[in-house]
């Protein structure tokens, strides 16, 4: 049996800010403080850094751009033991 019209009480909305990562220039923020702080202080003492950064920011923009959760995801996969004790 499925109802026509919403119940009147049972409707609450579901914004996208809610279901989606908070992106800094096209990335996840989290990644993008990290590299651009990283590259930095590496900057400082190796210039040929910057050029690396530009290849992974964009590879980090590729990612977003297929799966903006990519972020989180990879976080729970290198949080996980190599090996568990049996």
């Amino acid at each position: 049996m499925q109802p026509t019209e919403p119940v009147p009480g049972w409707h609450a909305p579901v914004y996208q800010s809610l279901a989606q990562p908070m992106l800094t220039a096209g990335v996840p923020s989290d990644f993008f403080m990290f590299s651009m702080v990283g590259t930095l202080a590496l900057a400082l003492v190796w210039w040929p850094v910057l050029v690396l950064q530009a290849g992974v920011y964009w590879v980090a923009k590729r990612l977003t751009a297929w799966d903006p959760l990519w972020m989180g995801i990879l976080k729970r996969y290198l949080s996980y033991s190599a090996r568990y004790e049996g």
